[in-house]
């Protein structure tokens, strides 16, 4: 196997991605990574619109960690080569270039020998499509060098668009699925 057990559960991963770039304002993914952590990003944003887009939330959490942070415009390689906003291979590709798991070359030749196989009843078109994806993801792979000051990044608008404390403190918590971080001494 790849992954050990214990890598998998463990709770400060080295390596987040997120698929939709509207999760970034809905879920708080960055406070368990651990510091100088890589975070993948979906995301058709240029570096300024990065800046404005991101909650100051997660700017602060990128900053403060030093996380390596990548951006990925995974829908438009995937609407390129014809396969709509099927994205999957596209970020797995930039998963095994970003994670150092398998040299690069290895990931991608086995990545490709699962697309062919998953796809060949799909028929030949439907194969190259994805092979197409995949050729094209590290061209559109790239870095984000963000400001230093993103570690100062403030907001009061921050994950919560209600000012209900009710909602506040107890619903909109469960919606970030932050549920488990509640103390039960708070429901008495």
């Amino acid at each position: 196997t790849l992954f050990p057990y214990t890598t998998l559960f463990r709770s400060h991963p080295d390596f987040v991605a997120c698929h939709n770039k509207s999760y970034v304002t809905k879920y708080d993914m960055l406070s368990e990574i651990k510091d100088g952590g890589t975070f993948l990003l979906n995301a058709p944003w240029t570096d300024a619109e990065m800046d404005k887009e991101l909650p100051a939330s997660m700017k602060k959490f990128i900053a403060t960690k030093k996380l390596k942070f990548f951006v990925i415009d995974a829908e438009k390689v995937a609407e390129q080569v014809g396969l709509n906003r099927r994205i999957n291979v596209v970020m797995q590709t930039a998963f095994f270039a970003l994670s150092g798991i398998l040299p690069v070359d290895t990931a991608i030749a086995h990545i490709k020998t699962a697309a062919a196989k998953t796809y060949a009843s799909k028929g030949e078109k439907v194969v190259q499509m994805n092979i197409n994806a995949i050729d094209q993801s590290l061209g559109n792979l790239r870095e984000v060098k963000y400001p230093a000051d993103w570690a100062k990044a403030t907001s009061h608008a921050d994950f919560c668009p209600i000012d209900d404390p009710y909602y506040k403190n107890y619903i909109h918590p469960i919606e970030l699925k932050l549920g488990n971080k509640l103390p039960v001494s708070s429901f008495e």
